[in-house]
């Protein structure tokens, strides 16, 4: 898509305004998707680090509910982890087979690619 971009001439004002916008968009989806990946990697961790300070006050009944909490947290941004890295799996081979038919782009190939990205970026 970025070669198609730059081999339109500047006259063609209308193709140059829908295919960088398009251009912007799809890479928009994937920045959205990397930093989705990131955070939940990052949250993973932090909680981690806490839950590891926290889990010898499970001694105590007193405080038996910090190390309970921390567990929690734990598990549940494992799932999380865990999800977001299935449907980064699944979408993979689609991500890989995304191509354009020729050197022309059709505004329906250019619109698919938008959405397929659009989707893929929602779900993550």
């Amino acid at each position: 898509m970025a070669k198609a971009l730059g081999d339109i001439s500047i006259t063609d004002l209308g193709d140059v305004i829908i295919f960088g916008i398009s251009y912007l968009l799809v890479m928009a989806a994937f920045l959205i998707m990397a930093i989705q990946a990131f955070l939940a990697v990052l949250e993973y961790y932090v909680i981690l680090a806490v839950a590891g300070i926290l889990i010898p006050w499970a001694l105590l009944p007193q405080t038996k509910f910090l190390a309970e909490k921390a567990i929690g947290a734990v598990v549940s941004a494992g799932i999380k982890l865990m999800v977001l890295a299935f449907i980064i799996a699944v979408v993979d081979p689609v991500l890989a087979s995304i191509h354009f038919s020729g050197p022309e782009i059709k505004l329906n190939e250019l619109w698919s690619v938008l959405l397929t990205a659009a989707a893929i970026a929602f779900l993550a």
